[in-house]
This record gives structure tokens, sequence and C-alpha cells, in this order.
């Protein structure tokens, strides 16, 4: 079986990984100016916290480290909020800020720390975040929103028709595969209006669209077999207490979906080996 359309180049590594090389020792030894970033930990028992970049690198970094010491890497605009999920239970968190230097390394500029007295909920999953960005005025709200209606609510009728508007309108950037910017953040209404992206986009547009209607979604990076891929799990039935188990998470892939048939693509999921996952946003 042929699945096409898989992320092939390295560069998605550089840009979704840990710091490069030589980061360590750029991290300052002293106390981050606080006017350079500041955090809203407030809903951080709702899975998530804000951040704001003050600084003007367009190569700013954010990372935010469980209590098992799990990293999860972030890019930041300059003067945007950025919601930054939480995940791994209860605990201490930690946001670190880095800006890149002029000899290429990168230096910590802010650190903050807080706990987090909740289990998994569902509320960083229902967000705009750093990677999965849109307001109540994003055309892929009003988009999400006119399917969300059709279906009168219906969460399962609603997912597949988010995740198949996705595949149908949306066809894959070859030339921007071949080199993505190491600043690329996915823009959904971007891809809607450009109708082509690759596995990123297709990634945050539905995810964007489900969490816009009340649905928890998370976008994905891992590996598909070799390649760096990006895809979507969905649940589509939040138990009453709030905490979504590992088991309720569905997977869906629209970027295999957008060219590959359904059969195909529906085995790779249940085949299960094929997806690593490195960082959930």
């Amino acid at each position: 079986m042929s699945i096409r359309h898989i992320l092939p180049i390295i560069i998605l590594a550089v840009l979704l990984t840990a710091l490069p090389a030589g980061a360590d020792e750029a991290r300052s030894t002293e106390s981050p100016a606080e006017e350079i970033a500041c955090v809203d930990a407030g809903t951080a028992d709702g899975g998530y916290v804000t951040v704001r970049y003050l600084g003007e690198s367009d190569a700013a970094r954010a990372e935010v480290t469980n209590p098992e010491g799990r990293m999860t890497p972030y890019l930041l605009a300059p003067g945007e909020d950025a919601a930054l999920s939480l995940y791994g239970g209860t605990g201490l968190y930690r946001v670190n800020i880095f800006e890149k230097t002029d000899s290429g390394q990168y230096a910590l500029v802010f650190s903050d720390s807080f706990e987090k007295e909740s289990e998994e909920a569902p509320g960083p999953w229902l967000v705009s975040n750093a990677f999965v960005r849109f307001t109540e005025d994003s055309k892929c709200v009003q988009a999400a929103r006119s399917i969300y209606d059709e279906v009168n609510g219906e969460t399962k009728p609603f997912v597949e028709g988010v995740y198949n508007y996705v595949i149908s309108n949306i066809a894959y950037n070859e030339k921007l595969a071949e080199l993505v910017p190491l600043s690329y953040i996915p823009d959904p209404d971007a891809v809607m209006d450009e109708r082509v992206g690759i596995c990123l986009d297709y990634a945050a547009l539905m995810t964007a669209m489900l969490r816009s209607c009340g649905v928890p979604a998370r976008m994905i990076v891992g590996n598909f077999g070799a390649y760096y891929h990006a895809w979507v799990s969905v649940c589509m039935d939040v138990p009453e207490d709030g905490v979504i188990p590992a088991s309720a998470w569905k997977t869906f892939d629209p970027t295999l979906g957008a060219s590959n048939p359904a059969k195909d693509v529906q085995e790779r999921i249940n085949r299960g080996t094929d997806y690593i996952v490195r960082y959930i946003y």
C-alpha cells in the first residue's frame, strides 16, 4: 500500500525539537528580565497557561516542562498571546523562553514555574494556542459552525463533517514541504484562503475547527514511520468528571485522508505502530 504526502523533510525536526546544539551553554545564569515576557497561570488548573512574549525576536521559543520532565517546545510571535498546553498530571510545571542570539545559539530570557493541582481536563484542548490559532472571527470558526448547525450539534457527525471538509478542500503543498521556514506557524485561515498546506496545516485547521465548537481536539506532532508528521486526536465523549482517559482519544489523519483511500488510511491508523507521538499541542 502506498501512502502519499507524509512530510519527507528533516527540517520539521529542527522546527519542533529541543533547542539547537549549544543552547545549554548560551543559557543565562542570571535572573531573566521580567519585561521580556509575562505568564498568566490563572488557568493552570484548566490545563493551560497564557504567555505573551514582549521581545522583538522572530525566532523566540518557549519550553513547557511537566512534572515528569517531559518538554514541549513552542514558537512564539512577538506581542501575541499564546496559550501553552499543560499535560502530564499534577505537580510543578516550568515555562522557559529563549531568544536566538547573533551567534545562532539560544539564550534563556524568561523563566517561571507554577503548580497544577487538577488532573487532566479538556481545557487545553478547547482553546486557541500557539500552534492552533483561531478567534471568534476566524474563517475556520465560521466554517465549523456552519457544519455544526447542519448536523444539529451532534458530535460524531460534526467531527466527520469537519474531517471531510478539510480533506476535500485542502491540497498538499509540495513546494512548501520541500523547505519549511524555521519560524513556520500554521495559520488555519490562510490555509483556507490558499487551499493548500502541509501536514501541520491540515492538523491545525481540523483541530481549530473542532475546538471552536466545543469538541476537545489535539494536534499531535511526531513520527509516521521514519518521517516527521502531524495528525489529530479527538475526544467525542468527555466523561462527567471531566478527566479524559487515554482510551477516549480517536486518531484522524487529514493529510493522508486528502490523498489516499479511506480504507488505506484507516488501516494504517488501526495498526497503531506507525504513529509515534513526540509533542501534543
